[in-house]
């Protein structure tokens, strides 16, 4: 039986959203294109689970992406960067830039965390949002 293995590569972003005839809004992330430094790190962003990795096959910008190839209905991944500050009052939108090989898509998950850093009660303690796999093109 051949399994399908969900493969993605990601790209991602987070920005303030300014009045509408302004120019592109400003990225909030360090190191959104996820490059690697010199000691083979990707500053500002870590891996979780047993799924993911770093790969230099397709990058949208720069040189490095985020690999996801799950073959398993148990297994999970994540990536995370850095706390980034954002102010109650400011609309903003949160994208990532994804290119599928293969599956149906993937789920995109934003955890919302108070001043204090602790999670904010239900149902503002995340977003969540699937996104579709288009094969072969980059799709935000």
């Amino acid at each position: 039986m051949r399994v399908l293995v969900p493969l993605v590569l990601l790209v991602l972003s987070v920005t303030f959203l300014g009045p509408l005839h302004a120019a592109e809004p400003p990225n909030l992330l360090r190191n959104p294109s996820l490059e690697k430094a010199a000691d083979g790190a990707v500053p500002d962003w870590s891996i979780g689970g047993e799924v993911s990795s770093w790969s230099t096959e397709r990058a949208r910008t720069g040189e490095n992406a985020l690999l996801v190839k799950d073959a398993s209905p148990k297994l999970g991944s994540n990536v995370s960067s850095y706390k980034v500050p954002v102010s109650a009052e400011k609309p903003y939108t949160i994208g990532a830039w994804s290119w599928g090989v293969s599956g149906s898509g993937l789920g995109f998950y934003v955890r919302c965390l108070d001043a204090a850093g602790k999670g904010l009660p239900a149902p503002n303690e995340h977003y969540h949002r699937a996104l579709s796999s288009r094969k072969r093109r980059w799709t935000r």
